[in-house]
């Protein structure tokens, strides 16, 4: 099976980073687009601003004291992170603005849901001092109390 995925990526023209959770689009390497944790006190987007506009769709509101941005994911996936899915936040991958947390355009229930799960990911990260993978399943949890909270909340309006 690997040689065939080394095969197909060598054809493709790019490298296969196999076992990397982090590898990159294949048009970009990670030294133009690094996706790594920032380092302690390295909190700034190495994007260009005009890829960052390309970015951006809008403004959905605030939390905490994170702007949340509604983003076009397919131009992250192609042009930086070939990974992204749903969401991110500045404590997780470099190329989030500080500041700035970053949700695919979708359902209004689940931009509010995922907006709030970068959020709690992000503080259990930069307060606690938690590597992703614990943030993440943190943040997981209080994500699907999130989902809960609001479906009893719909029902009780409908």
């Amino acid at each position: 099976m690997f040689e065939l995925l080394a095969l197909l990526a060598t054809l493709g023209g790019f490298t296969w980073w196999v076992g990397n959770p982090n590898r990159i689009h294949p048009k970009k390497n990670d030294k133009k687009y690094p996706i790594t944790p920032p380092s302690p006190g390295e909190r700034t987007s190495p994007l260009p601003s005009k890829l960052l506009q390309r970015i951006h769709r809008r403004k959905v509101g605030m939390t905490g004291k994170y702007t949340v941005w509604s983003v076009n994911g397919g131009v992250i996936r192609d042009e930086v992170d070939v990974n992204f899915c749903l969401g991110g936040n500045p404590a997780r991958y470099r190329y989030v603005p500080k500041g700035e947390i970053w949700v695919e355009e979708g359902d209004p229930k689940d931009v509010a849901a995922i907006a709030y799960h970068e959020h709690m990911e992000t503080e259990v990260m930069i307060r606690e001092g938690k590597p992703y993978e614990e943030a993440h399943k943190e943040a997981t949890i209080s994500e699907m109390e999130f989902r809960r909270k609001q479906k009893r909340k719909n029902r009780g309006n409908g």
